[in-house]
């Protein structure tokens, strides 16, 4: 669906009237897309925040979909620190092996072996 334009009114007074409705249609025409469905702009629009409001905007649909919120960040909490924590070793690991990389090439150790090991990893 996209949001799509037609005029409408007496000539001389004519105004661009949005509506949802097929692009594919729009654009391919009906032998592609059988969808003829148009609804005006303002009416979908006043439809869906009604819908948001009547659905969605109750103190008891709120405190639930915190409540939910709340446990699953609680419950994370501890993922969070395992993570961290193997990420941090990891870390450690790599900065140890570039640091004995550095350490060898300025040793002039053995270019060839070095170039090695740097591209196996």
């Amino acid at each position: 669906m996209a949001v799509l334009k037609r005029a409408h009114g007496p000539r001389g007074n004519r105004r661009q009237i949005p509506f949802y409705g097929c692009m594919t249609r729009h654009l391919r025409g009906d032998i592609i897309c059988a969808n003829a469905l148009e609804v005006p702009l303002d009416l979908a629009d006043a439809a869906v925040l009604e819908a948001v409001k009547r659905d969605l905007l109750r103190v008891e649909v709120l405190e639930t979909a915190l409540f939910k919120a709340i446990t699953a960040l609680k419950a994370s909490d501890g993922a969070h620190e395992d993570q961290a924590g193997v990420i941090h070793r990891e870390l450690a690991h790599l900065e140890g092996e570039v640091a004995r990389l550095a350490q060898a090439i300025a040793a002039g150790g053995n270019m060839p072996a070095l170039l090695t090991a740097m591209q196996e990893r």
